[in-house]
């Protein structure tokens, strides 16, 4: 974990990849981030990632889209 976190940090490993760690900015910073997926030789979208500040409260919206109805939110005091 880095020593100055903002809202949000990214840690993300992929197999043969470079790590990638990083966040915002500001301190009322967010991010999105759209995770794919191979479908019967096709490509779609099956999930969405936000993470946003509003009126000093922190939003990670995590929403499934591909075999799910719905959204999941955490919210949290900045």
């Amino acid at each position: 974990m880095p020593r100055n976190v903002r809202n949000f940090w990214i840690d993300l490993e992929v197999d043969g990849r470079t790590r990638v760690q990083t966040g915002p900015r500001g301190k009322d910073g967010g991010f999105t981030s759209t995770i794919y997926i191979r479908d019967k030789g096709s490509v779609q979208a099956a999930l969405y990632l936000r993470g946003r500040e509003i009126q000093g409260m922190l939003h990670l919206e995590i929403e499934p889209l591909v075999q799910w109805d719905g959204e999941i939110t955490i919210k949290t005091e900045r």
